[in-house]
């Protein structure tokens, strides 16, 4: 045992051996927490979403968190049973507010019969409500909630209300609510950990009724339809009139199914039924046992339906890219009709709709907001509008630059399913127009914005300043010691660097930033013209009206899964072969390998390629998906003749390769990416 102080800090995503402690020390404990699978944990550690309290190489307790909204939801907290009692948990939960100061609070469920319930309020935690949980026996789950003092934001009650429906197949339900289910009942019964009850609802669909009324077990039929009926929600009825929009999805999806599939396995129809009711009555996914169903109605599904079709755990891995799919889908922008344009003094009564009811704000306090903003623009600022499909107002940006800063005095996105991708958007806009100003930080005034900018500004590089929120603006190629003096940050512990997802991160949430030492891998990845016109998006942009906006910040990638050189987090170079020159680069966010099915179900929220495309990719069964994201497009495209007379190196190849960091940034610098 180490002499050395506890000391919480957040887990890096490389370091394996202590992960693997976090692991065993949960598996231990999986009685509270549920049969959360490793890939879980790993993918938390990515996203830097694991605290750790460790003294020397000794773990004594970790807390696993998410950021949904506005606030933070603390899903696991765990201390080694030799160490409680000593003011762990109360470090680590002190930490994650101090880490995320700037949110509401910090809000949990636990059994209200749980030992720790004792301990919450000695951590700073205080009742908000108790109610039913999800379990066969409907366990009392209390709600905890740790505030951070801030009245300016919307209520922990509303964000709360905001969760993921997730539709469940009838194996699913029964695994949840009957004894003697098996080992394989397990991963089904991860999704009632208490944890998870802000993040997800889980849904049934009058298909689910039906099969249970075809149970022939009398007791058990009436104690799972009288579950069903009381504790969970139908979605999916057919409406009262018109026609049911349930049975022409079935169709669809049945009709795209092999017919040979059919007939290996009939519980198919069945399967598409309850996925067809679940996408008509807003499920976001469809969770089976049945990998065999989520591989061929994945496939089927795909050209009808944006429902994500999983298993348990893999829906567990993958929650945060199912929100990804709604916090940021530039595919449904695609030839919608949203266009954005300059606005003027006529415009004001038509930006009444962005008043925030949510935040209480009144008429006036909005009317006067708007004026103050639009003082502010003046004639040297700008103010975009922008309009749907049908010409409303669906969102609106009013910015100036004024001395060192860009100043957005009115941001705000209208409620609705594409809010948080159209935040994401006008965000990179501002980063673009406060790198043409020149500016050194940005900082939004609006006191009342809307809940998807809100939701958006953390991971964007966002601060809060008092009352308003600011980033710092970084561009060139830095080493990381004057990019940790510009942020007023300093290498963490005996490390000259942090680690490269850490030091990735960076650079999306402060882009155009390029840390130059970062130690990330680079690609020269090669492309023909067609493929780069239609992915790049050289021939065109989401928003017609403005070129500026015609970068969506996040692409997907088809290829031939070898060879298997790409690696993430890393830096793309883009070779044009018909061109024979390097256009553009990238930043390399995931490789992920799988059958075209899973891939295109993944990541179609991207792109427009469809399964049979992908298909063509595949080789032996899988292809691979290459996420990027935050394109720059050189000014000085740098020829095949320059890239040979740097280094025999950066001589193209026909599958992609990897080159050295310099001999990245020789490239981008020369192309001057504009």
């Amino acid at each position: 045992m180490s002499s050395a102080q506890p000391r919480v800090r957040l887990l890096e995503p490389a370091e394996d051996k202590l992960l693997d402690k976090v692991f065993d020390l949960a598996e231990r404990h999986k009685r509270w927490f549920g049969m959360l699978p490793l890939p879980a944990y790993s993918d938390y550690a990515a996203r830097r979403l694991i605290l750790v309290a460790v003294q020397g190489e000794d773990l004594l307790g970790y807390a696993i968190f998410r950021l949904p909204g506005t606030r933070v939801t603390l899903a696991q907290l765990c201390v080694e049973p030799a160490h409680r009692r000593g003011g762990i948990a109360q470090l680590l939960v002190d930490e994650l507010s101090r880490l995320h100061a700037d949110r509401e609070g910090i809000a949990l469920r636990c059994r209200r019969d749980w030992p720790a319930t004792k301990a919450w309020p000695r951590l700073g935690f205080e009742v908000r409500s108790n109610a039913p949980g999800r379990s066969k026996k409907g366990h009392l789950l209390t709600a905890w909630w740790r505030d951070h003092g801030h009245d300016d934001l919307f209520s922990s009650l509303a964000a709360e209300s905001a969760r993921m429906p997730v539709a469940i197949d009838t194996n699913v339900f029964r695994d949840l609510h009957e004894d003697g289910r098996g080992v394989r009942a397990e991963q089904s019964q991860a999704l009632t950990a208490d944890w998870l009850a802000d993040d997800i609802e889980l849904v049934l669909t009058p298909g689910n009724l039906l099969e249970f009324n075809a149970i022939d077990d009398v007791a058990l039929r009436q104690r799972l339809l009288g579950t069903a009926q009381a504790s969970y929600q139908i979605v999916g009825r057919p409406p009262a009139d018109g026609p049911d929009p349930a049975v022409k999805l079935t169709a669809q999806v049945i009709g795209a199914v092999p017919p040979d599939d059919l007939t290996r396995d009939p519980s198919l129809l069945r399967d598409a039924q309850l996925l067809a009711q679940a996408a008509a009555g807003g499920a976001e996914a469809f969770v089976t046992r049945d990998e065999n169903a989520v591989g061929i109605l994945s496939a089927a599904a795909a050209p009808f339906t944006n429902i994500w079709i999983s298993t348990p755990a893999d829906l567990l891995v993958h929650l945060d890219e199912i929100r990804d799919a709604a916090s940021y889908s530039p595919v449904r922008l695609r030839d919608t009709g949203f266009t954005v344009a300059e606005g003027d003094a006529r415009v004001d009564e038509e930006l009444r709709p962005l008043l925030n009811h949510g935040a209480n704000e009144r008429r006036t306090q909005f009317k006067a907001t708007l004026r103050s903003a639009a003082q502010k623009a003046g004639q040297s600022g700008s103010r975009r509008v922008v309009r749907g499909p049908d010409d409303s107002i669906a969102a609106a940006l009013f910015f100036a630059a004024a001395g060192d800063e860009l100043a957005v005095s009115f941001f705000r996105v209208i409620s609705s399913p594409l809010a948080r991708t159209l935040a994401n958007q006008l965000i990179h806009l501002l980063r673009r127009e406060a790198v043409l100003a020149g500016v050194e930080r940005f900082v939004i005034r609006d006191q009342f914005m809307s809940p998807a900018v809100l939701n958006v500004l953390p991971e964007c590089g966002f601060h809060r300043d008092g009352d308003d929120w600011a980033a710092a603006v970084i561009t060139g190629v830095l080493p990381w010691g004057d990019v940790a003096a510009r942020l007023g940050m300093a290498p963490a512990g005996d490390r000259s660097l942090p680690a490269c997802r850490v030091l990735a991160g960076l650079e999306r949430s402060h882009w155009p930033l390029k840390v130059r030492d970062a130690g990330l891998k680079c690609f020269l990845v090669p492309i023909r013209p067609a493929p780069a016109d239609a992915l790049l998006g050289r021939g065109g942009g989401l928003w017609d009206s403005d070129p500026v906006l015609g970068l969506s910040r996040q692409h997907v990638y088809y290829r031939a899964p070898s060879p298997s050189v790409l690696e993430a987090p890393g830096r793309i170079l883009w070779y044009v072969s018909g061109e024979a020159r390097v256009v553009a680069s990238s930043r390399l966010d995931q490789v992920v390998v799988a059958d075209p099915a899973t891939l295109h179900g993944r990541f179609r929220h991207l792109g427009v390629l469809g399964v049979d495309q992908i298909q063509k990719r595949a080789n032996r069964g899988n292809a691979m998906a290459v996420r990027f994201a935050d394109t720059e497009f050189f000014t000085r495209p740098v020829s095949l003749r320059r890239l040979r007379a740097m280094t025999s190196q950066l001589e193209p190849l026909p599958s992609p390769r990897q080159i050295d960091e310099k001999d990245f940034f020789r490239v981008y610098e020369e192309g001057a990416p504009g």
